[in-house]
């Protein structure tokens, strides 16, 4: 038995884009990734939203409409924590 393994679309090979922090640039990357129907990830510091050269919270929804979005989040130890 033999199979292939197909992206959406039924293509064969794929690009993978992903970008960390959402800084005032992905406002540029994603509209060009719009105008060509390029997806992305984009890995968002929530904790940074509205500081200089972030976006603000107020944008993702809007600016990341036709991506994946991911809030990375730190797992620590109860060691870490003194807990």
């Amino acid at each position: 038995m033999s199979f292939e393994i197909r992206f959406p679309g039924g293509k064969s090979r794929a690009v993978t884009f992903s970008f960390d922090d959402g800084k005032i640039q992905d406002r540029q990357l994603a509209g060009l990734f719009n105008k060509y129907n390029v997806k992305a990830t984009f890995h968002l510091n929530s904790g940074k939203f509205g500081e200089d050269d972030y976006i603000s919270a107020d944008e993702v929804n809007s600016l990341y409409k036709y991506h994946a979005i991911r809030y990375p989040t730190r797992f620590l130890h109860r060691s870490q924590t003194g807990r």
